[in-house]
């Protein structure tokens, strides 16, 4: 698996969620996270759940039935360039015990092979194709195949440093 080996990881200490478990922790937590040593995955019905194998009130959860749709027909170019075109949003959250403490969109491209992080900024071309890193972290979760990597690359998505 390719990771996204130019982020820098932070040089600050990882403080237990049970000692802080402050929203920006949790997110901080998830960012310093191996998606594949340090969260458990499992299917319970149409839901997808991540738990974080340090500290099990912290969950990730994609539901794959209706409820769970953000857009049946997601169209955007760099989300139906592959080849099955159709695509489709699911909204993802983060729990923390029984809290929701974040909610992004993940979008299932090229007939389900992959979920890629929904842009949210602009890039210096005026093209929605910046990625927050947090969001790209929380795709790698769902990325039983390894391709998250190979698919964000492929749809010209990119992260957003901060400096386009």
């Amino acid at each position: 698996m390719k990771a996204l080996s130019h982020l820098k990881k932070s040089n600050t200490k990882i403080v237990p969620i049970t000692d802080d478990p402050s929203v920006s922790n949790i997110k901080f937590h998830i960012m310093e996270s191996n998606p594949k040593m340090d969260w458990s995955s499992i299917m319970v019905g149409t839901k997808n759940i991540n738990t974080y194998n340090k500290n099990a009130n912290l969950r990730i959860e994609i539901d794959y039935s209706d409820k769970g749709v953000h857009a049946k027909d997601f169209i955007e170019p760099w989300a139906n360039c592959f080849l099955h075109k159709n695509a489709i949003s699911y909204w993802c959250r983060v729990y923390y015990s029984q809290t929701i403490i974040y909610q992004t969109v993940v979008v299932s491209v090229d007939g389900g092979l992959s979920l890629l992080p929904i842009p949210t900024k602009f890039d210096s071309e005026g093209k929605l194709l910046l990625v927050d890193v947090l969001n790209y972290k929380i795709a790698e979760l769902f990325d039983n195949n390894e391709q998250t990597y190979s698919y964000f690359i492929r749809s010209g998505l990119r992260i957003d440093s901060g400096i386009d």
